[in-house]
């Protein structure tokens, strides 16, 4: 065998995803096959990479990645295996071209593909408009709090901020559907019953770490059908919600809460870069620099209708 790269099921998927971008550069520069050991194989596959584990003959000439700096980078073309824990170390336009070109090489479980295109099939048919809420739960906590404050590494999007944007939307396009991706059980959120809203009926295989951070639909699924809403309520320094409205399908508009927004009085802003990458993504909505408030009269484009054209079986 020639030289590998391997990447197992060592995080979240949206990172595996953006670590699997930076492996993408380390075979252009060093020619390693791109080896994943992954459970969500089972609902797509990535053209150009095959499926497996790292085995322990693997570890002779071979090299741990995580922090990567340039000269680590540079010398990576002297082992033969690569166990890839690391999300970075090339240059960052070398890895946002190949995010793209990992989006293309995606291919869903023609299962899945049918039951998103389905998923969206009614809004398209009654020209209806779909936003998408990305609600991180499990390791994002915070739900509850009566203040957003995004200088917490992993804080959770508070329910009432989710409810009062989704009433904003609905003030200015009240035939609007809400499509709701996210870990744990919506059924826990009553309060959505009082908004139309879309979910995938695909039941997740995957548990992750537990009830609370498992999704209750294929997380690939819920990836694939968030991507595919021209409009997003997302969650900050989530890689999950950075692929999909930034990554896959077309540039979404994304809407979030602005940094240390309070219940009494809840803000809406846009990122005004372009966020390309990962680091990117943590950087512009994390502490939202820089951002503009929101009045969604004044915004154009995000009340469409989803496109499900661009997903490949």
């Amino acid at each position: 065998m020639g030289k590998q790269l391997f990447i197992s099921d060592f995080i979240g998927l949206g990172n595996r995803l953006e670590a699997l971008a930076f492996a993408y550069t380390i075979r252009d520069h060093f020619g390693h096959a791109i080896v994943l050991d992954w459970p969500e194989l089972d609902s797509f596959r990535v053209e150009g990479t095959r499926r497996g584990p790292m085995r322990l003959w693997h570890r002779l000439n071979s090299i741990k990645l995580r922090d990567c700096d340039q000269a680590t980078f540079e010398s990576l073309g002297c082992y033969r295996n690569i166990a890839l824990r690391g999300l970075t170390g090339a240059p960052v336009e070398e890895v946002a071209c190949a995010a793209r070109r990992v989006a293309g090489d995606l291919r869903l479980d023609p299962r899945l593909a049918q039951a998103v295109r389905t998923l969206f099939a009614g809004a398209q048919q009654e020209n209806r408009p779909v936003v998408g809420l990305h609600m991180r739960r499990g390791d994002f906590l915070g739900a509850n709090l009566p203040v957003f404050d995004t200088t917490n590494r992993y804080a959770a999007v508070p329910d009432w901020w989710f409810r009062w944007a989704m009433e904003e939307i609905r003030a200015v396009r009240p035939d609007t559907l809400f499509y709701v991706a996210g870990t744990g059980d919506p059924a826990a959120l009553p309060w959505l019953a009082t908004f139309d809203c879309l979910f995938l009926r695909q039941e997740s295989r995957y548990r992750y770490k537990g009830p609370t951070h498992a999704s209750a639909a294929d997380p690939v699924g819920e990836l694939f059908a968030l991507a595919c809403c021209p409009a997003i309520l997302a969650t900050p320094a989530s890689s999950f919600a950075h692929w999909a409205a930034n990554v896959l399908g077309m540039p979404a508009h994304v809407f979030l809460p602005r940094a240390m927004t309070r219940q009494d009085a809840p803000e809406m802003v846009q990122p005004t870069e372009k966020c390309a990458v990962f680091a990117d993504w943590v950087n512009a909505t994390r502490t939202n620099p820089p951002s503009v408030p929101v009045n969604l009269r004044d915004v154009s484009g995000w009340a469409q209708l989803p496109q499900t054209e661009w997903i490949a079986t």
